[in-house]
């Protein structure tokens, strides 16, 4: 282990780096491997850790690690897989060792890593900050025989950017499926990784499992009705370097078969200053009667709309698109007939898909109809964010004879629709929530969506004519007084405002 008398010579230098009160840790790192009856039982990273104080604390934490024989991929030679030895270690005990900090890994003999720096979230804050896309994947600076995602580093260039101009305020990306477009090629999601590190060493990185992380013939969840919805978008990986790679909150698995791992971080929550947020799996059971129907409504029951007056649910295969994705047709009836209502009972502001590579924005909507615009809104509003750096799909054209081809006119239900690459950008206060769309090729908004919460505007005035009321009567004081806290009891409830729609 290094000398941790580094700190001391250091100190100066980490100094001008770190600003009280967060703390300057580096950590020296090594690898152990257990060994007995002649295999390899179980791996662990050991760090050792001080801060300018001269503290020092130890973490050791599991590596999770997978190979060939785990996946389906079978189809792929050896040759062209390498196994990337270590995949995860989850640092979710540091955040009980402060709450701010710059970090470095590594040892005096090896060398160190580069220097980073992150803050952990504040669940209590009046404020939530999010950035959100789906389908994004990634770009590789080598020639390869594989369909990879050029758009992406624009997306991670305006995300950079961004987080920069928020400093120190806590933020998380949400990624919802179809995530390094690996395929059952292992060197992607090294390449993925590595692309989103100026991203993924400063906030958390959240994601939710998409068709080209998990579909396989032979998953154990297939239907009669989904015989051609899931087909071979996942390359064999069948959910297993998701499953490893990730680690998201709860413990939600599903059986993946062939001595793999079960398949994991298909589907939690967690709140965030004013916004709750939930995440599903398209991919798995989600049938009234399954496990995750089960979470997802009791998830939503439980929701304390006082603590975080807002509800934003996620998933890979949306609900509603206008494009032509007819093999996906069956799967939207489903999720229609059996999520739809919880959604709308529940009261759920936002809905965020992705599948689709393009933006799309909806009125907010129930059974394929739009709900008022003027008044306060108890319909979701859903919005596809697939256009991360994907580009499979053909763009919006007014092209009715190609039934390949998106739908055309632009029906009533689709408020604002582009193919122009980008993500979203939320924002939430307990007077408001605000997605924006950031377009790649500029940097700039270019639709926005507002969900106001009006009651507390409406107490306030009803308080007023009351107290008016009073200054005539006494007995109108008493009566006023009760009735604008009745008034002012009531549940918060949210009303859209479309504030922009252009194209471009």
């Amino acid at each position: 282990m290094s000398d941790m008398g580094w700190m001391r010579r250091s100190w100066t230098a980490w100094q001008r780096l770190v600003p009280s009160p967060i703390r300057a840790l580096r950590c020296a790192m090594r690898l152990l491997i257990l060994v007995w009856d002649g295999g390899i039982q179980a791996t662990f990273m050991l760090l050792l850790c001080g801060d300018w104080n001269k503290a020092s604390a130890i973490f050791i934490r599991p590596l999770q690690i997978y190979a060939l024989p785990q996946m389906y991929a079978k189809r792929y030679a050896p040759q062209i897989y390498a196994s990337p030895q270590m995949h995860f270690s989850d640092l979710l005990h540091l955040r009980s060792f402060f709450t701010a900090a710059i970090l470095q890994v590594g040892s005096d003999e090896g060398g160190w890593s580069s220097i980073q720096s992150f803050v952990s979230s504040d669940k209590d804050s009046d404020e939530t900050v999010a950035f959100l896309f789906g389908d994004m994947g990634v770009s590789v600076p080598y020639r390869t025989f594989l369909w990879t995602q050029e758009e992406s580093k624009l997306t991670v260039k305006w995300l950079k950017r961004d987080l920069e101009e928020l400093g120190d305020k806590a933020t998380f990306i949400s990624h919802i499926g179809d995530i390094s477009y690996a395929r059952g090629y292992a060197w992607l999601w090294d390449a993925f990784f590595t692309q989103i590190e100026p991203l993924a060493s400063k906030v958390p990185y959240h994601v939710c499992i998409g068709n080209h992380e998990y579909d396989w013939p032979l998953q154990p969840w297939k239907p009669e009705w989904a015989a051609k919805v899931y087909g071979t978008d996942g390359g064999g990986e069948c959910g297993v370097p998701y499953s490893l790679k990730f680690q998201m909150p709860g413990n939600s698995s599903f059986p993946t078969g062939n001595a793999a791992p079960s398949t994991k971080n298909l589907y939690y929550s967690f709140d965030l200053g004013v916004v709750h947020f939930l995440y599903m799996s398209t991919e798995t059971n989600f049938l009234e009667g399954s496990d995750q129907y089960a979470f997802i409504e009791q998830d939503l029951k439980k929701v304390d709309r006082n603590k975080t007056p807002f509800v934003v649910f996620q998933g890979h295969r949306p609900m509603y698109t206008t494009n032509y994705e007819l093999k996906d047709a069956p799967i939207r009836e489903k999720m229609m007939e059996h999520l739809e209502p919880l959604l709308v009972k529940y009261g759920v502001n936002v809905v965020l898909w992705g599948h689709v590579h393009k933006y799309e924005r909806f009125c907010p909507l129930k059974n394929l109809s739009c709900g008022s615009m003027d008044s306060e809104a108890d319909l979701p509003v859903h919005v596809v964010i697939g256009m991360a750096g994907q580009d499979w799909q053909p763009k919006w054209e007014p092209r009715p004879d190609h039934l390949t081809d998106p739908i055309f006119p632009q029906p009533v239900q689709s408020l604002y629709r582009s193919s122009e690459f980008g993500y979203t950008r939320l924002h939430a206060t307990r007077e408001a929530l605000t997605l924006s769309y950031v377009g790649n090729h500029d940097g700039q908004v270019h639709d926005v969506l507002e969900i106001r919460l009006k009651g507390v505007k409406k107490a306030f005035s009803s308080a007023i004519w009351f107290l008016k009321a009073g200054s005539l009567f006494l007995v109108g004081i008493l009566f006023g007084f009760i009735g604008g806290h009745q008034f002012y009891s009531k549940r918060e409830r949210a009303q859209w405002v479309g504030l922009k729609s252009v194209d471009y």
